[in-house]
């Protein structure tokens, strides 16, 4: 009877590697495999072992080094080989990481499986701006979306773009920022005075952002490269972001007199 090893998924956090977490690290170190991203920093293979077999997956948006199947069949093959395979992946697995399909996968071919969850983008990314996604004065509730589809394919209907009230996060959403401007302008058409916040490379030290309303976000000024991770915070809440509230609100009460 074959034996096969376990598979743990492990998220890495939004990119500084201070902010992985301490079940995470133990699971890096302890690993026989481990296969990783694109986006994970360097230094967090330094938690492995020596004789850690490291396998680059080279998965980012736009850059598929390996599709998704190619990349369930590598898991597989390391848990036939290894006694505990590694997949550190950006972010928190379970949110917008493909985690769901790769755990699907490895069960369905009989491989135990674990979870170890990270800090999301959106925490990440917020908490770098000192930026509160829900606030008791403007935002009791709080969506995540998906603004990344195959190329050239329309985004779907986000449903309750409400802003009052509400907060939104857009993952991946450095191409699509006129899409998300236009689906909140369908929804309603005085959200175009919503304040925004586009961070791009959220958390590491290279880390930039443009703030302002929907109606003038393409005018940001970000240098916006291919794969770059991008994230989109919607909401009242941008205001009240210390680090950049002076800026913010300026830019807002000028959006808010053109529109």
């Amino acid at each position: 009877m074959t034996r096969y090893g376990k598979v743990v998924l492990v998220g890495a956090g939004p990119g500084d590697p201070e902010l992985l977490t301490l079940r995470a690290v133990r699971m890096i170190e302890q690993a026989d495999a481990i296969l990783f991203d694109r986006l994970i920093d360097p230094s967090i293979l330094n938690y492995a072992r020596p004789d850690c077999v490291k396998i680059f997956t080279g998965k980012s948006k736009g850059c598929h080094s390996l599709p998704q199947d190619q990349i369930n069949e590598l898991l597989f093959e390391a848990a036939c080989s290894h006694k505990l395979v590694c997949r550190l992946k950006g972010g928190d697995p379970y949110i917008y990481g493909r985690g769901g399909e790769e755990v699907e996968y490895l069960h369905s071919r009989g491989i135990e499986c674990d979870v170890v969850p990270g800090v999301t983008a959106a925490s990440g990314v917020a908490a770098s701006l000192l930026l509160p996604l829900t606030h008791r004065d403007c935002a009791s509730s709080l969506r995540f979306h998906s603004a990344h589809r195959k190329r050239d394919e329309p985004l779907a209907d986000f449903g309750d773009l409400t802003t009052d009230g509400m907060s939104h996060v857009f993952y991946m959403g450095g191409t699509r920022l006129k899409e998300i401007r236009d689906a909140f302008f369908r929804f309603d058409m005085g959200s175009l005075c919503t304040p925004v916040a586009v961070v791009r490379r959220g958390t590491l030290p290279d880390q930039s952002q443009w703030v302002g309303t929907l109606a003038k976000i393409e005018e940001h000024d970000l240098d916006l490269l291919p794969g770059d991770p991008v994230l989109v915070i919607v909401g009242e809440v941008v205001t009240h972001s210390i680090k950049a509230a002076r800026p913010v609100l300026e830019s807002i009460s000028v959006g808010r007199s053109a529109v």
